[in-house]
């Protein structure tokens, strides 16, 4: 995948593979690309990407969720 570059210097939220906690990661990146990223644990490989789309100053509030069950 070519796109699975990111440009934030945090992670706002992460979470584990519920049923083997090595094999995948989702994290939330903050401002600068305000993506989810879905990771290979052990590798530490981008698997994918999805941007959120999120304006510095939204006009009404959104709520998403991952689930990973």
């Amino acid at each position: 995948m070519d796109n699975l570059q990111f440009k934030s210097n945090e992670f706002l939220g992460s979470a584990f593979s519920p049923t083997n906690e090595k094999q995948h990661l989702v994290t939330l990146s903050g401002e600068g690309d305000w993506c989810v990223i879905l990771w290979q644990w052990e590798a530490f490989k981008m698997l994918a990407k999805i941007d959120l789309n999120v304006a510095p100053e939204p006009a009404e509030t959104k709520l998403f969720q991952i689930s990973m069950a």
